[in-house]
């Protein structure tokens, strides 16, 4: 019974993996390799719409696939040929995974709003073009206008953002219509990136936060290196007043002893020597200190003696007697 019950497990085994293997079968059809067939050809179109961007060509297919990717992406003519190329090498190597449709049409999108924020600065330009040309100035002639404009410069937002540009310049103007582009950008990063505002928010406050600790950490570790720093300048001024304190003690320490060992010395020798006798004074006479004089001037010439002369005698006076 047993050898019975193993022998219908193994072929209800084979059975349930031939069944598993037909699908795997069924999946290598036709399905498949039209799939990567677009994919190929896909991916060949945007491989050439980016070399033909730098390999020079004076007329011909290559010029041609420049002007209209140009014309069509205009300052994003760049990027346009790589998405051609993302999407089919996603038709070719992913074939058997799913294409998340939500990240195909926010990537979609964001690249229109892009290309319409470029273009929205370039709608008075296109519009004074139209009215120079004496054209009317409509939609479908704004359309060809950028597209030829910006096929030539390579600015702006090409074909592809002149499609919201000239709508949303009749609503809103120029800055109206940019802020709400730039918020629908916003939007869509968020749609695709899985990311709220409410998180955006909770982590921006959650980084103030952690920024205004490290502030508040790294304050008080200043503080505290100045403190500590303080505190050894005053130890160190500390011990210098010490050291000078000791110092200037053992100076009057040793000036005392030395005071004392002098004072020792000298009592000692008034203790040995006998008191001195009083000597007799002696009468010095006194000597008599001549001061030189200075010799008189000799006159240079003799000069003859001049006879002086002689004095008027007295007169005497009579003592009158009264008669």
């Amino acid at each position: 019974m047993a050898k019975k019950a193993a022998t219908k497990k193994k072929t209800s085994r084979r059975k349930v993996s031939g069944k598993r293997g037909s699908p795997s079968r069924q999946r290598g059809g036709k399905g498949v390799e039209l799939r990567g067939v677009i994919g190929i050809a896909v991916l060949c179109l945007g491989l050439l719409a980016l070399a033909c961007q730098f390999i020079p060509s004076g007329g011909g297919f290559l010029n041609q696939c420049v002007v209209v990717v140009r014309g069509l992406g205009g300052t994003l003519c760049l990027l346009l040929p790589l998405m051609v190329c993302w999407a089919g090498v996603t038709l070719v190597f992913f074939s058997s995974r799913r294409m998340s449709m939500r990240t195909m049409i926010c990537g979609a999108l964001l690249f229109l709003f892009v290309e319409t924020i470029f273009q929205m600065f370039r709608v008075n330009l296109i519009n004074g073009a139209l009215i120079a040309d004496g054209r009317e100035v409509n939609y479908l002639s704004f359309l060809s206008r950028s597209y030829q404009y910006d096929s030539y410069n390579c600015s702006g937002g090409g074909l592809i953002g002149a499609f919201l540009a000239y709508p949303l310049y009749k609503a809103l103007d120029v800055w109206g219509a940019v802020l709400m582009l730039a918020f629908a950008c916003v939007m869509v990063l968020m749609v695709l990136t899985g990311i709220s505002l409410t998180n955006v928010g909770m982590n921006l406050m959650e980084w103030l936060e952690d920024w205004r600790a490290q502030r508040r950490e790294m304050r008080e570790e200043q503080q505290a290196l100045q403190r500590a720093r303080e505190d050894e300048a005053l130890e160190e001024e500390r011990a210098l007043a010490e050291e000078r304190q000791r110092k200037r003690e053992e100076r009057e320490k040793a000036l005392q002893e030395r005071l004392a060992r002098e004072e020792a010395q000298r009592a000692e020798e008034e203790q040995e020597t006998p008191p001195p006798q009083p000597a007799k004074r002696k009468s010095r006479a006194k000597l008599q200190v001549l001061e030189p004089q200075a010799p008189s001037p000799e006159p240079l010439f003799e000069q003859p003696a001049v006879p002086s002369a002689p004095r008027p005698a007295p007169v005497r006076r009579l003592r009158e007697t009264p008669l």
